[in-house]
C-alpha cells in the first residue's frame, strides 16, 4: 500500500505537471517528463479496493474515481458515506468523486437461467457474493437501482465464461434502456 500510494502520486504529477520530482522511501524520480499531456487536460485516476481505511483515503486524496468490488447496497451506501466524511476532513468536495461498484453477473433470460446463475455464484467465495446482480431483469433492475440509490454512479459488470448469452441480450435488451435514456 505504500508502494502504491507514491506510485499514485507520480502517476498524478506526471499527468498534471510540467515536470515530476517525487523522493520516497520507494521511487526517486529526479525530473521526469511525460509528453504528450493527457488531449483533455487529466487522465481521471481511479483507485479501487476494499480497504476500510487507506484504499478510500487515497482516493479522496489523489483520484477521480474510487471502485469497490463485490459487495452489496448496504455495504456500498455505508462506504460511500464513509468516504463523504474522509473528504470533508480532507476538504474535497465529495460530489467531485465518482464512485462505481464491480458486480458479478448471474443474471438469467428466464427464471431456469437465473436459478442456473445462482448456481454458479455460489461457487465463489461467501465475501464476494453479495456483489452481484442475480435473477431476472425485473430482480437485475431492483438491485441496479438499490446501488445507485446507494451512491453508485456507474457499475462494472463482470461477465465471466461461460457466458450465458441469452442473459447477455436480456440485460441489453431490458436492464440497460431502464437506465440509459
Amino acid at each position: 500500500m505504500d508502494q502504491m500510494e507514491e506510485a499514485v502520486q507520480i502517476i498524478k504529477s506526471l499527468f498534471e505537471e510540467p515536470i515530476t520530482h517525487f523522493k520516497g522511501k520507494y521511487y526517486d524520480i529526479p525530473g521526469a517528463v511525460c509528453g504528450p499531456k493527457p488531449v483533455n487536460g487529466t487522465i481521471p485516476l481511479w483507485i479501487g479496493g476494499r480497504g476500510p481505511k487507506r484504499t478510500p483515503r487515497m482516493a479522496a486524496q489523489y483520484a477521480s474515481g474510487f471502485n469497490m468490488a463485490y459487495v452489496s447496497p448496504q455495504e456500498f451506501k455505508q462506504r460511500m458515506q464513509e468516504l463523504d466524511m474522509i473528504c470533508d476532513r480532507l476538504k474535497r468536495d465529495p460530489a467531485t468523486l465518482t464512485r462505481s461498484v464491480n458486480l458479478h453477473f448471474h443474471m438469467g433470460a428466464d427464471e431456469a437461467g437465473a436459478q442456473a446463475g445462482l448456481a454458479r455464484l455460489a461457487k465463489f467465495d461467501e465475501s464476494r457474493r453479495q456483489g452481484a446482480i442475480t435473477g431476472t431483469a425485473p430482480e437485475v433492475i431492483d438491485r441496479v437501482s438499490m446501488y445507485m440509490e446507494a451512491g453508485a454512479d456507474g457499475l462494472n459488470i463482470a461477465f465471466r465464461p461461460p457466458v450465458d448469452w441469452d442473459a447477455f441480450e436480456a440485460y441489453i435488451e431490458r436492464v440497460l434502456p431502464v437506465f440509459h435514456r
